[in-house]
């Protein structure tokens, strides 16, 4: 092979080249289009007015190992909201008011006063019927638990293991 065809091979795959690094380029700005598109379809706008009570995100107890505890902080109270998504809050007591990002807020439904009703009436003779043909391992177990009746059927070896 003589230098000009090395040299012309050499800039054909070259440009080769170029043209796949092109196409892996447009492929991952598509594919990022469409998760963002995706994504920002999931993304609820949350409209806060004036007086309304929020709850507000504390994001430094991410840091902290504390499973149980809630990251929302008591509500506060909107005083205004400006068009680009920051809220000027007022605090419970209405000593200061500090601004957030409107994104740290989610609206405050208040706490649930009204209890279910839990009918506890169970009747006893009810408990130790069984609607198997064979009862299960666990049903005698079950059965001495809620009712404090040994079965009757139960032998005396077996009364001191289940006892």
């Amino acid at each position: 092979m003589d230098w000009e065809e090395a040299t012309k091979l050499r800039l054909f795959q070259l440009n080769e080249m170029d043209e796949f690094r092109y196409q892996a380029y447009e492929s991952t700005t598509l594919d990022k289009e469409r998760m963002k598109q995706y994504h920002d379809k999931k993304i609820l706008k949350l409209e806060f007015y004036k007086d309304d009570p929020v709850l507000l995100f504390n994001s430094r107890l991410k840091l902290l190992p504390s499973k149980l505890k809630s990251r929302w902080s008591s509500p506060f109270e909107v005083v205004s909201v400006s068009p680009y998504g920051s809220i000027e809050l007022k605090s419970g007591d209405g000593t200061r008011t500090f601004k957030v990002n409107g994104q740290r807020v989610k609206h405050y439904h208040g706490m649930v006063d009204d209890e279910l009703d839990i009918d506890d009436a169970f009747p006893d003779e009810r408990v130790l019927d069984v609607s198997m043909e064979v009862a299960p391992w666990y049903a005698d177990i079950a059965n001495y638990l809620v009712t404090g009746l040994v079965p009757e059927e139960i032998k005396a070896y077996q009364k001191k293991k289940f006892l």
